[in-house]
Formats: structure tokens, sequence, C-alpha cells
């Protein structure tokens, strides 16, 4: 139903059809990890009826804005893995949803 199970037998899957961001949360203090990388927001994925929680929008040290897929608790795997094209659809939703926002603040 718009995943494709990945043959390993683990939880990974590669979604193909439409998604919508909900769950929005910012992070109001956002503080450099390790690698320098902020976590800016948390949010969830809802596709179908399937809803995957945990997702981070994240800073790089670069500047660049990027996506963490949420992890397994027992590999440290990420638990799905998004198509290129699905990475780029999510990153704008979030970025209009932050302008959004910045607007409503202004």
């Amino acid at each position: 139903m718009g995943t494709e199970p990945i043959p390993q037998g683990n939880a990974l899957a590669t979604w193909t059809h439409a998604m919508k961001v909900e769950d929005l949360s910012l992070n109001p203090n956002p503080q450099p990890t390790r690698s320098g990388a902020r976590v800016l927001a948390t949010f969830s994925l809802r596709t179908g009826e399937m809803l995957v929680r945990d997702f981070m929008y994240a800073e790089l040290p670069s500047g660049t804005r990027t996506l963490w897929s949420p992890k397994s608790r027992r590999t440290e795997h990420p638990l799905i893995t998004l198509t290129q094209e699905a990475r780029y659809q999510v990153l704008d939703a979030i970025a209009g949803h932050l302008a959004d926002l910045r607007r409503l603040a202004a």
C-alpha cells in the first residue's frame, strides 16, 4: 500500500505516495549536537492510514537543512528510507510551515 518492504526482514520501507506532515513541534532553543547539527523541529508523517512519528528537521553546520528518520531502538538503523523526491517534498512542506509560523509571529 504505497510502501515497498526491503527484503532483509527488518522494518525498513521505501515510501512512494503522498505524505502529510503532522504534529510539527518547534524546538525553541536548538542546541548543537556533537556533530554541530541543530534539531529545529520534530514531526510525524502520515501516508494513507500509517503514521510514522519522531522525524527530525535539522540544520547542519553548513547551513543545509535535512531530515533525520526515526531509528529502531533495537538496531539504531533508520526505520524507513524516503525517496529523494519524497525528502524534497517533506523539506518544502516543513519550510512552508515554518514560514507561516514566522508570518503569524510577526
